[in-house]
């Protein structure tokens, strides 16, 4: 079965045509500076939601009965919660594709994913990914994934216990 992933940026837009072998090849790219014009109390500008909902039915009419998902990350995690309902609801309408928006952390994960556990590497590695307005970094083995945890629960209590006294 075949499917399609689009990916919103924060500078553009990519869909991925995913094969029954699961192959995956690049089928679209829009840059749409969604950052340029975003605001916390206006949220995504209106010309961009525009760009962004012709992009998705340039997709799906270009792909007619193949299931699509969709998932924005990066200067869509900064809407609020009432704007990026808002915004879901008319892509929804517009399109019938519900975007998800992933939190930073499971961008993280899925970014380390992509890249794969590099067996013929002994030493843990970093995997970064430099976007548009945001920045993913992971180690994605398993023994490191732990250590990684406990640092950073270490460095949460340290920072909570430092704000605490301030």
């Amino acid at each position: 079965m075949k499917e399609i992933i689009i990916d919103i940026g924060s500078g553009n837009i990519k869909a991925y045509l995913v094969n029954a072998r699961k192959e995956i090849k690049n089928i679209y790219l829009k840059n749409i500076m969604f950052k340029k014009n975003f605001s916390k109390e206006k949220g995504i500008a209106e010309e961009d939601k525009k760009e962004l909902m012709n992009a998705i039915k340039e997709i799906k009419n270009r792909n007619i009965g193949i299931p699509i998902h969709a998932y924005a990350t990066s200067v869509f995690r900064m809407l609020n919660k009432e704007k990026l309902e808002e915004l879901q609801t008319e892509i929804i309408q517009a399109t019938e594709i519900k975007i998800n928006v992933l939190s930073q952390q499971e961008e993280e994960k899925y970014m380390a994913k992509a890249v794969g556990n590099l067996y013929e590497i002994d030493e843990p590695y970093l995997v970064c990914c430099v976007g548009g307005s945001s920045t993913e970094m992971d180690i994605p083995n398993t023994v490191w994934q732990a250590y990684e945890d406990l640092v950073k629960m270490g460095y949460d209590k340290y920072n909570t216990k430092k704000h605490k006294e301030l």
